[in-house]
């Protein structure tokens, strides 16, 4: 089993983005959908796309409902006591709820 990351952050990865002028952006919203598919996909049945994950309208974006809400039924499917809001700081308590969830991932192997 491959452990996932559990190191995200908002701000590194919107810096990464900014410095690398959005290649990082795409890169990095590759692997974090790859590992959302990795720990959700196997107990609701869907996935997320990649390129989804970049448009900010789009409403499979993060920052839209459905990976959100997503997110947010994995964390209390594992009886995790976190849940992300609306909003702005919506991107930061993505990259918590992630990192979380790769830790209950890591720890339990499924």
């Amino acid at each position: 089993m491959e452990k996932l990351r559990t190191d995200r952050s908002a701000f590194t990865f919107y810096l990464r983005a900014g410095i690398t002028f959005g290649l990082l952006y795409v890169v990095d919203s590759y692997a974090l959908a790859k590992d959302m598919n990795t720990i959700m996909t196997r107990y609701d049945g869907k996935t997320t796309k990649p390129e989804r994950l970049l448009l900010p309208s789009s409403k499979d974006s993060v920052f839209g409902g459905n990976a959100r809400e997503r997110i947010n039924n994995e964390l209390k499917r594992r009886g995790i006591d976190f849940q992300i809001s609306r909003g702005f700081k919506n991107a930061f308590e993505i990259f918590k709820a992630l990192n979380l969830l790769s830790e209950d991932y890591n720890r339990t192997g499924c």
